[in-house]
């Protein structure tokens, strides 16, 4: 029974976002109904973090494996404490930004783009917090980055254009350097499972593959986090939106 449980309290919570995107956009161009869709679909999703978090916090880590695929074949999902703490932070985060969006933007036609791409956004941040192996956390990271690019270009003026495309142009960089990454712990260890990554990898000998996929990693994950000294594009980027 707890296993159900978990299963639908995961499925719900990631799927939950998707559904939101996709109803809003049944709706385009009727504002009003849109914003009380999406408040009612960002509270519930707030609501189901919460519940997660503390399921999590009681029982343990969810574990769901997509069609019942094995371990390492199937694409897994993986909710531990500290994911659930991101997801709870991040609904948190998103409820807060919602009604503050909806009530500042003076555009409908600004807002019905807005409110799908959105929650499109927050799918991809579920997905990354909850993936079990490394490509389809990249995969996750796309569709962040594709919801990102359209909520920056959404003012329309220039500065903004030149900043998206600054935007898209490093993160599709950083992206190469992730797979190369990817690329190189599949062929020194035949799987990209986080978990089965952290028996094999003390097994492989060439230690320098190991480094180098260390290394490509951390590069990608600082030019997408801005942190020191790969920071370079953000004066020029960010401030635009």
């Amino acid at each position: 029974m707890i296993e159900n449980m978990s299963s639908n309290i995961l499925v719900t919570f990631f799927l939950l976002p998707l559904l939101s995107a996709i109803t809003i956009l049944f709706f385009w161009g009727r504002v009003k109904t849109q914003k009380v869709i999406g408040g009612v679909f960002v509270a519930s999703y707030l609501i189901v973090s919460v519940v997660q978090f503390f399921f999590v916090k009681s029982n343990g880590s969810i574990v769901v494996n997509a069609g019942n695929w094995p371990t390492g074949i199937g694409i897994g999902f993986v909710v531990d404490i500290l994911s659930a703490f991101f997801a709870l932070l991040s609904a948190v985060v998103a409820f807060l930004s919602y009604f503050y969006a909806i009530s500042s933007s003076k555009s409908n036609i600004k807002i019905s783009i807005f409110l799908p791409v959105f929650f499109f956004l927050i799918f991809g941040l579920n997905g990354a917090f909850i993936a079990a192996d490394l490509f389809n956390l990249y995969v996750w990271f796309e569709v962040m980055i594709v919801s990102s690019f359209v909520l920056f270009t959404l003012g329309g003026k220039r500065a903004q254009l030149e900043g998206s495309l600054k935007y898209v142009a490093i993160n599709v960089f950083s992206s190469a350097i992730f797979l190369a990454g990817i690329g190189i712990l599949y062929g020194i260890t035949g799987t990209l499972n986080l978990q089965m990554l952290g028996e094999y990898l003390p097994l492989v000998q060439n230690k320098t593959l190991v480094s180098i996929a260390a290394v490509f990693f951390v590069v990608s994950f600082g030019i997408k986090a801005a942190i020191f000294p790969l920071f370079f594009w953000l004066p020029s980027t960010y401030h635009t939106a």
